[in-house]
């Protein structure tokens, strides 16, 4: 589980990073970052 944790972790912190740089503070915004990685991470479009 160790490697999921870590990719997850980067996720967050790349989210946090894009939303600091786009001046947003919606934390839904996050989450979609988020995901939009782990598709993008999977392979996915």
């Amino acid at each position: 589980m160790w490697p999921q944790d870590y990719w997850q972790s980067l996720d967050q912190a790349q989210g946090l990073n894009s939303l600091i740089q786009h001046n947003e503070s919606d934390p839904g915004l996050l989450w979609h970052h988020i995901q939009e990685l782990a598709v993008k991470r999977a392979g996915g479009h």
